[in-house]
């Protein structure tokens, strides 16, 4: 699993409020820029399952506890450790998620003057934001590694 993936799914479900049990993300598909890939994320108990669009057969679960996120690539698959979050401190610009416009992932054991990861987040009206990796530290970032995700929920 990408490293960029876990902490895009912390981002988004930390802005998605706590209420709410459904929530999509719409990409450019990173092989074919014409088309388009929903993700559907819905939560039922602890865990998020996300069915993307063009592939309804591969489900993916996950679930943060803390900071570790829980990842099963599968239905069928066991769930996989990720300790990535307990390595790194989030520093999100704003107290309250829904207000946040920045989040800073920063390496605890690193120098403290080391570039973070930034992530950018615009809010596009009720209920929707824009998420994307700020390249200003990080121009060599592709597209494809890490998309422009549009988040939208009711």
């Amino acid at each position: 699993m990408d490293m960029t993936f876990v902490m895009l799914f912390y981002i988004l479900t930390s802005i998605v409020p706590a209420n709410k049990d459904q929530f999509k993300v719409t990409a450019a598909n990173p092989e074919n820029k014409t088309e388009t890939i929903i993700l559907n994320f819905t939560r039922s108990s602890n865990e998020w399952r996300v069915v993307p669009s063009n592939q309804k057969d591969e489900d993916m679960f996950f679930y943060f506890k803390g900071k570790t996120a829980y990842i099963k690539p599968s239905a069928s698959a066991a769930y996989e450790k990720v300790d990535l979050l307990e390595k790194t401190q989030i520093v999100p610009n704003h107290k309250k998620w829904s207000k946040v416009t920045e989040v800073a992932f920063k390496e605890k054991e690193s120098d403290p003057r080391s570039e973070s990861l930034v992530f950018l987040v615009v809010n596009k009206g009720k209920n929707k934001r824009i998420v994307k990796i700020d390249k200003t530290n990080h121009p060599e970032l592709t597209e494809k590694e890490a998309p422009t995700m549009h988040l939208s929920w009711k």
